[in-house]
């Protein structure tokens, strides 16, 4: 299992919302999960004051035998266009059933995502949404999915959906503002009217 996150001035931001998830997905396949948040938060901030990394990208790899491996390196900021005039997103040309056991968990069998990013960013997109059998959104490949309309923010059920730790980030946002956040199935064709 793994997971991804950004340190801002060496802290690694929302880690006990990726440590509740991968010890989730840990419970779900039967792997034992050693370390505390607190430990690996520590770790993190060694190894980014080492690094002399202020922003960082660091990945959590939590291995068969119960062994963490963690890793910082450079964040390369986003374009600042894509701010300013928003980014292009694809549709993947396949559809995903949300029954398959690996769904919902930040596996080491991330390579769809990968590809799928890769693929995008080749393409000059930001990212790819995936579908599921009836053609409703799920999530893309490192994004979780929001329309705005009428005020109000629709976002796709959790079911068969990776949690997004940044996801849950905005639903509390929105709420604080006492902006309605509408859980549903939400349809590929709802994107062209957000």
């Amino acid at each position: 299992l793994f997971e991804v996150t950004r340190a801002y001035r060496g802290i690694p931001f929302r880690l006990d919302d990726h440590f509740r998830r991968m010890k989730r997905s840990a419970r779900r396949f039967g792997l034992r999960f050693p370390q505390r948040a607190a430990w690996v938060e520590r770790r993190i901030r060694e190894l980014c004051r080492i690094n002399q990394l202020e922003s960082a990208h660091v990945r959590i790899t939590l291995t068969g035998g119960g062994d963490l491996i963690l890793r910082t390196r450079p964040l390369a900021p986003l374009p600042r266009k894509w701010y300013s005039d928003g980014a292009r997103v694809l549709l993947a040309g396949w559809k995903r059933d949300v029954s398959a056991p690996l769904y919902g968990h930040k596996t080491l069998n991330y390579l769809e995502n990968v590809l799928t990013r890769e693929r995008s960013r080749r393409l000059g997109a930001v990212d790819t949404i995936f579908t599921g059998l009836q053609d409703e959104l799920l999530e893309g490949s490192v994004t979780n999915i929001f329309i705005a309309r009428g005020g109000q923010l629709h976002t796709p059920l959790i079911r068969g959906v990776l949690p997004g730790v940044t996801r849950k980030v905005v639903l509390e946002l929105a709420r604080s503002e006492r902006i309605k956040v509408i859980e549903r199935t939400v349809y590929a064709a709802e994107l062209y009217k957000a």
